[in-house]
């Protein structure tokens, strides 16, 4: 079985190849992305009623075949770029401010959103990340 490295470089590689079959402009693949995100909504009704898991796997899998194609399209490394949200996500919204402690999920999210803000946001944070990367490549 392939490791995720390789079906990504499989995605890109069949991508690099239909390049003339296959529209793979970023805006392309964005529309086509929410198609196969939509076709994955309709499978997981369906599936509440037929109690079938596969269909809505497939469907998944094209959802995440449009994503790593417009990862490819865009030239991200999807594990970097998975890596760097769910660091912004818990800095966003740490477990103390989500836990309920009274609050509604809501309320919970609302309070996170606002310490959020008020440490600079995405900017701060990007910056602070960059910054942390380019540490570490220094280390290297």
């Amino acid at each position: 079985m392939p490791d995720f490295r390789e079906v990504y470089e499989q995605v890109g590689k069949m991508a690099e190849t239909r390049r003339d079959v296959w529209q793979d402009d970023a805006f392309s693949l964005a529309q086509a992305l929410m198609g196969e995100v939509q076709e994955l909504q309709d499978q997981l009704q369906e599936s509440a009623v037929t109690g079938e898991a596969m269909p809505v796997g497939l469907e998944l899998a094209d959802v995440l075949n449009y994503a790593l194609r417009l990862c490819h399209c865009m030239g991200f490394d999807p594990v970097d770029l998975l890596v760097m949200k769910n660091d912004r996500n818990s800095r966003k919204f740490p477990d103390f401010l989500m836990s309920k402690n009274g609050r509604t999920p809501q309320e919970a999210i609302t309070a996170a959103k606002k310490s959020w803000k008020a440490m600079g946001g995405d900017i701060a944070w990007s910056h602070a990340y960059t910054e942390h990367l380019v540490h570490e490549a220094g280390e290297d």
